[in-house]
């Protein structure tokens, strides 16, 4: 276990002990360990009985510090379990190589409807290991909207732009000619999207967009975008939705490597639309800020 600083990364010597706990997917917990930390450093592990099921669990850790804050801020990490043995003592085989699961995250975390969108997606197996695919994308209807392939680790993207009233599901096959079927989430018939791009001075380039729907309803309206890391509100922009698609550019001069999360809410604090991005390090060379 790391125990780092939030605003610069480095490790941190406040908290002695680290809770770390196993949740079963009923979320019953399952494991529970107490790590020793020493300047910001430890280590434990979970014995798994060979009588637990196979599932989805999760690991979730936290410091007794950690616990005056919302729980949103516990590092949480979802990990595949698979069982050598099933009921009637019958052995499966624990080394799994093929696909099982198809995550979809739509940037900025929604689809809305006439909005084209970026969704990433990532494929694990039975362990929980990542493992590249090539599929297609249907419409409800049977629809052939695109295909994907992952580039690494069972990670990639697309872009698809939903139609009024269409549900969309992918479909990815195995070497042993099984499919796998995953409905990508609903979109909505109004929202705002945000997506971002860096551009070559390393600027937060930012697009926010919507659809006919909902233009009536926030055009030239007074809406308030929050920059913030860490739970602290860095900066605060006043703006104005006023076509289809607005481009605006942030200097990330002062603002922090790291996670940044981009809040765009109505003055009266009701949220919008809500995305993260990672902004890298100014001297960093190796980012790729295409």
């Amino acid at each position: 276990a790391y125990l780092v600083n939030a605003y610069d990364r480095t490790l941190s010597g406040q908290s002695r002990n680290l809770h770390a706990e196993l949740i079963s997917p009923s979320g019953k917990i399952v494991g529970a360990r107490v790590i020793k930390m020493s300047d910001g450093l430890g280590n434990g592990d979970f014995s798994l009985p060979e009588t637990l099921s196979s599932g989805k669990y999760r690991i979730r850790a936290y410091t007794n510090y950690m616990r005056n804050f919302n729980d949103e801020i516990f590092f949480n990490s979802e990990i595949n379990i698979l069982s050598s043995v099933q009921s009637g003592g019958t052995t499966v085989a624990s080394a799994e190589s093929e696909c099982s699961d198809l995550y979809f995250f739509p940037e900025g975390g929604s689809l809305v409807e006439g909005i084209q969108s970026v969704v990433a997606f990532k494929a694990v197996n039975l362990q929980g290991m990542g493992c590249d695919v090539t599929g297609v994308v249907y419409s409800s209807d049977g629809k052939r909207i695109t295909d994907f392939t992952s580039s690494h680790l069972g990670m990639g993207k697309f872009i698809i732009k939903p139609e009024q009233g269409a549900e969309y599901y992918s479909v990815i096959k195995n070497q042993d000619g099984t499919e796998v079927r995953t409905e990508l989430p609903k979109s909505y018939a109004t929202g705002v999207t945000i997506s971002s791009s860096f551009n070559s001075a390393r600027d937060i380039v930012l697009t926010i967009r919507t659809n006919e729907s909902t233009m009536p309803i926030l055009k030239d309206r007074d809406l308030s975008l929050d920059f913030s890391a860490r739970k602290e509100v860095l900066k605060t922009l006043q703006i104005k939705i006023t076509s289809l698609s607005n481009k605006l550019v942030i200097p990330t001069d002062d603002i922090p490597a790291g996670i940044l999360m981009l809040t765009l809410s109505t003055i009266e604090t009701l949220p919008l639309a809500e995305r993260l991005v990672f902004v890298p390090q100014k001297n960093d060379p190796d980012i790729d800020i295409k």
